[in-house]
């Protein structure tokens, strides 16, 4: 195998094992579509959103308003903590049986979001099903509420609003979409054919062509011999061998044997 590859080499290689890549595209692109539409379950989320404000009790612990603001926002990364501890989970699984979850799955299924510089606290909880995704968030939110008044002892969280268990309009379901699936599937795939291809001619160690030699050896080419078949009678022997005469200085009224 050459130990060095030019662009035209790696063109001449793909283009060779050409069909590696449409398999593997293909296949890739089909079990995406197939997980797209068979396998992937669709989920939907729903989000409660608290705000916090400074209360009475600590703004006479503050020198100025915007100090209290800094303060909220730094609580904001405390009450995220907060929220996903056992403390609240667990207390959400006992006060909500109708849920069906343990405290694990509960964690497992919310997100809590914070805006940049922001005293809104959202949480989002993520389920198979719209209603019960907000369920999940109405009863963390409400949990939370009761639990940072008792083990922070101060009352500056209130819920801006809840999520709505019955909709006007059904919520589409949120995740990765077929569309990207099948863009995702089709690059990952291309990018893995071409280093298949690519890995198969590092592992050839045959030489198929002039410039093969020429790496190789690291010597100029001067002859090329048509290789010559016993049952080449055709129209493609004729042509190899007027080849050969041009190479090799030959007249054409000269006979070649084989």
């Amino acid at each position: 195998m050459p130990e060095e590859l030019e662009l035209l080499d790696y063109w001449r290689i793909l283009r060779h094992r050409l069909w590696i890549i449409i398999v593997m595209v293909v296949c890739g692109v089909s079990v995406a579509i197939g997980y797209g539409q068979f396998m992937q379950k669709p989920a939907y989320e729903a989000n409660a959103k608290l705000v916090i404000r400074h209360s009475v009790d600590d703004s006479s612990a503050l020198a100025s308003e915007i100090d209290a603001i800094e303060a909220n926002l730094k609580m904001i990364d405390t009450y995220k903590e907060f929220i996903r501890t056992p403390v609240v989970m667990d207390k959400v699984a006992e006060e909500h049986p109708e849920l069906g979850l343990r405290p694990g799955e509960i964690a497992g299924r919310i997100k809590v979001n914070a805006g940049l510089n922001s005293q809104l606290l959202t949480i989002v909880a993520q389920d198979a099903s719209y209603s019960r995704a907000a369920q999940i968030a109405n009863a963390v939110s409400e949990v939370f509420l009761a639990e940072s008044k008792r083990v922070f002892r101060i009352s500056n969280v209130d819920l801006l609003y809840e999520a709505n268990p019955v909709p006007a309009d059904q919520p589409a379901p949120v995740g990765m979409q077929l569309k990207m699936l099948v863009v995702i599937a089709f690059i990952v795939s291309s990018m893995l054919g071409t280093g298949v291809c690519v890995l198969l001619a590092y592992l050839d160690r045959s030489i198929r062509s002039e410039r093969d030699v020429q790496r190789v050896l690291q010597l100029p080419t001067l002859i090329e011999l048509p290789l010559f078949m016993e049952g080449n009678k055709r129209m493609g022997g004729r042509k190899a061998n007027m080849l050969h005469r041009r190479r090799t200085g030959e007249s054409r009224d000269v006979p070649l044997e084989k």
